[in-house]
């Protein structure tokens, strides 16, 4: 599946580990995304 869209708000991050929820708008629907990533 491929979206286009933009992130519209970052409605939560963590700097030390870059867990990530924000708002993803396209042209017809709002979804909320989470980004997981470790860093060393």
């Amino acid at each position: 599946m491929e979206l286009e869209g933009q992130i519209e708000e970052i409605i939560y991050q963590n700097e030390q580990n870059g867990y990530t929820i924000a708002s993803f708008v396209t042209e017809e629907e709002i979804f909320t995304v989470v980004r997981l990533s470790s860093v060393y």
